[in-house]
């Protein structure tokens, strides 16, 4: 009926193949886990920094529950201020959560490499004091 050459046909067999593939992967993951923000306790980092040079932030957190886990650190930027936090997920069928243990916090690096000389702002989101964000600040110099 038609003549279609099989050099043509080839490259659309495989890339009907490659669709199928691709379409069959499960892309709901996150659709299975709620995601909530953690309670940034401790922050600790230099102060004098050194433009392109990388700097470690270690931040302790608080999880929710011992059913929370990390998922990751979010980072917003305005200006020279850099808003961080952590992002913990938890799967919304588990039920034998616990409350996890006074004093217990969990450690996280963030890797803040300053682009330019200047005073940066870094503020780490501790929680929620009358419906207002309370943020851990530190101030930092880069040169």
């Amino acid at each position: 009926m038609f003549n279609i050459p099989k050099l043509t046909m080839k490259p659309f067999a495989l890339l009907c193949i490659l669709s199928l593939f691709l379409g069959s992967c499960s892309t709901d993951d996150e659709a299975n886990v709620e995601f909530s923000l953690a309670r940034i306790v401790e922050v600790s980092v230099d102060t004098d920094l050194v433009v392109g040079q990388e700097t470690i932030i270690t931040v302790r957190y608080v999880p929710a529950s011992d059913c929370h886990f990390f998922y990751e650190i979010d980072l917003g930027r305005n200006g020279n201020v850099r808003t961080f936090a952590v992002i913990e997920g938890k799967q919304p069928d588990r039920t034998d959560c616990n409350p996890v243990p006074d004093g217990e916090t969990f450690s996280r690096f963030i890797d803040f490499t300053p682009t330019e000389e200047a005073d940066y702002e870094l503020r780490f989101y501790m929680g929620e004091e009358n419906g207002e964000a309370v943020y851990i600040t530190r101030n930092v110099t880069a040169q």
